[in-house]
């Protein structure tokens, strides 16, 4: 079955993290906090952001939210079977990614 290819104006940007779907997401210090789902962009007009939008599921009790909007810049690495985050889970926390971006558009 498969992912059906992306239409020609679909950024390559995107491309790189969509094949990421489904990957387990960690902070810095190790703790999973969920699964990357979907690319979105958000905020204020004229200054678009790309976000992860990351499944807590399990653990949304731990955040209180069932979804977590990782802005792309917090990304320390996209590897082989696992995306990181340059924060530590104390932290994350203090961020409010809990709730969507201003304007979210999903990809």
């Amino acid at each position: 079955m498969g992912i059906p290819p992306y239409p020609e104006e679909v950024p390559s940007e995107i491309k790189d993290y969509n094949r990421h779907y489904g990957e387990d997401v960690y902070t810095s210090d190790g703790v999973k906090i969920g699964t990357f789902d979907q690319v979105i962009y958000g905020g204020d007009p004229g200054e678009r952001m790309t976000y992860f939008l990351v499944r807590t599921g399990p653990l949304a009790s731990r955040f209180d939210a069932d979804a977590l909007y990782i802005p792309a810049s917090a990304v320390e690495n996209l590897g082989k079977d696992r995306v990181t985050l340059k924060t530590t889970v104390h932290a994350l926390r203090e961020h409010g990614w809990d709730s969507p971006p201003l304007g979210a558009d999903r990809w």
